[in-house]
């Protein structure tokens, strides 16, 4: 019983963890994509560039999304935490 309880403790621990790099990781990205966007704005007014950074906010809109729900999953779980 003992073993179990560790090992579902160490697999919390590392499923937060992963959590917390994938969160940074999105952060960054997003951060990424938001500047390119600046730039690629900025750069010329043609009508494909024009499209493409019109794609690029989109994507990056969705990439909010996704991060607020991770946020999300991570909120619902921090009572987990609490007994880890």
């Amino acid at each position: 019983m003992v073993i179990v309880l560790r090992r579902t403790r160490d697999a919390l621990r590392n499923a937060r963890r992963v959590s917390s790099r994938v969160a940074d990781g999105l952060a960054a990205l997003q951060a990424k994509a938001e500047l390119a966007a600046a730039k690629a704005e900025r750069a010329g007014d043609t009508r494909e560039l024009e499209e493409s950074v019109a794609r690029l906010r989109r994507s990056i809109a969705q990439l909010a999304v996704l991060r607020a729900a991770l946020a999300e999953v991570n909120a619902q779980f921090a009572w987990v935490r609490v007994f880890l």
